[in-house]
């Protein structure tokens, strides 16, 4: 009989220590979230429709909107929610808050943690070329011949130029001079030019950081490629709300 009894509260503590003894599930639209209170109302649907309730949020309500971990003052008055909760000394204490909303989903620049996209890697840009001033990147650095190859954008096409160094061009970066050699394909760079003997050279080269070995995409794709690229994340984003939403209504009285 001891053993038996001795089990018994075990097994209370556990399962209530588990929160799984007195926990309940409520669904519904988010009416207000009063952050200074840790409160949120939720007017109920499906078997709670007819039903405000208001639920307290502690440090140990589990909040999330899709799949991504939130806080509080990220839901907002509309959102449609699934809370798990128990009653505790009259109140009604949320364990967990799940934001099922799918306008949050799309919404750009989501300041939920871990949903923030990263940020965009930055290109270098090409300064305004004058008259005998061509801007672009390195492709080619023939030491033996002293001729460079640079590619270049201009008008929306690109367009290889070769150009002599002559001995005494005058080379450097971030105002460090530089002997011919040491200019690397992949760098941009800004030159003057002149025109010599019929030939046209670089009198004097300025080079710039050191970008990868792979061509970025020109200016004027760069805006349609990244709206291909928002637009197949927010139908990821659908796509996942979807299977979401399969898996919650699975269990859900019609």
């Amino acid at each position: 009989m001891r053993a038996y009894k001795t089990f018994m509260v075990g097994l209370t503590a556990f399962l209530a220590s588990a929160g799984l003894c007195l926990a309940d599930e409520f669904r519904g639209k988010i009416t207000k979230v009063d952050p200074a209170k840790k409160e949120v109302m939720v007017e109920g649907r499906g078997s709670g429709r007819g039903l405000a309730l208001s639920f307290a949020v502690n440090g140990e309500t589990r909040i999330q909107v899709g799949r991504e971990p939130a806080k509080l003052e990220d839901l907002q008055a509309g959102d449609r929610v699934r809370l798990l909760f128990e009653n505790r000394n009259n109140q009604r204490v949320a364990l967990t808050i799940n934001d099922l909303s799918l306008r949050r989903l799309l919404q750009p620049g989501e300041a939920t943690a871990g949903n923030a996209p990263p940020p965009p890697v930055p290109v270098p840009q090409t300064p305004a070329a004058g008259p005998n001033t061509v801007s672009g990147r390195l492709i080619r650095v023939g030491v033996t011949e002293r001729e460079i190859i640079v590619l270049t954008a201009q008008g929306g096409k690109e367009t290889e130029l070769t150009l002599l160094v002559p001995a005494n061009a005058k080379i450097a970066h971030d105002e460090k001079p530089l002997k011919l050699e040491e200019l690397k394909a992949g760098q941009q760079v800004t030159i003057r030019t002149e025109k010599r003997d019929g030939h046209l050279t670089a009198a004097d080269i300025q080079s710039g950081s050191q970008t990868t070995a792979a061509m970025p995409a020109s200016a004027e794709n760069k805006p349609a490629e990244n709206r291909r690229i928002e637009k197949l994340r927010q139908a990821l984003k659908v796509a996942d709300w979807i299977l979401q939403q399969l898996d919650e209504q699975r269990g859900e009285p019609k």
